[in-house]
């Protein structure tokens, strides 16, 4: 998907680079806010708010040319931050000890699962609509 990516906005091997890696550094940088929104907000709120962020990145991220695809990068990362620090709190909350291991284990399963499906259909569905779509 990146070569499709390349084509059509015209970036640079480093700025490639750069986009797959904003995700990493919204984790390492936004980490404190994603869990200071949390607490201020409640867990729940953070869920919806990583929904909502996620969906908002990604249209704007479809929607225009390098711009719109490095701010739309940038939302996604921040919005799954906020995610990472949200569910596990639900979890732990939500879930006697007993059973906080397998309901973190069954949402880890689910996040690789998901993420491998997603990575499964994007270069075929890629090639087929193109990388917007994908």
């Amino acid at each position: 998907v990146v070569d499709l990516m390349q084509a059509d906005l015209g970036f640079t091997p480093v700025m490639l680079g750069l986009l797959t890696s904003i995700p990493v550094l919204c984790f390492a940088l936004a980490a404190s806010l994603a869990s200071l929104t949390t607490r201020k907000l409640g867990a729940e709120f953070a869920v919806s708010l990583t929904i909502l962020g996620v969906l908002a990145g990604v249209i704007v991220r479809s929607a225009g040319g390098p711009g719109p695809v490095v701010v739309g990068t940038v939302m996604i990362g921040l919005a799954i931050t906020v995610g990472n620090i949200a569910v596990p709190l639900i979890i732990r909350r939500d879930f006697s000890p007993l059973r906080q291991g397998t309901a973190m284990g069954v949402y880890t399963a689910a996040l690789n699962i998901g993420s491998f499906l997603t990575s499964m259909v994007t270069a075929p569905l890629a090639e087929l609509a193109g990388w917007r779509v994908a």
